[in-house]
């Protein structure tokens, strides 16, 4: 995966049947945006920004492939 710079990105990474993926979110306007293989999923800002990001890119990779 390509990094670039983008202000506000936090990168994660999450196991998904004993392999780690990797993704990142960013913040804007009281949400967080999870990003992953060109899909995204949004939602509420909150106190665990990291671990709810990580549990979005779980379902990211189950949802749209783990290649």
């Amino acid at each position: 995966m390509q990094n670039y710079f983008i202000p506000g990105r936090y990168d994660i990474s999450t196991e998904v049947n004993g392999k780690v993926y990797n993704g990142y979110y960013t913040e804007s306007k009281g949400m967080i945006t999870v990003h992953y293989n060109c899909h995204s999923e949004t939602t509420k800002k909150s106190s665990n920004n990291d671990v709810i990001a990580e549990i979005i890119l779980g379902e990211l990779v189950r949802k749209y492939g783990n290649n």
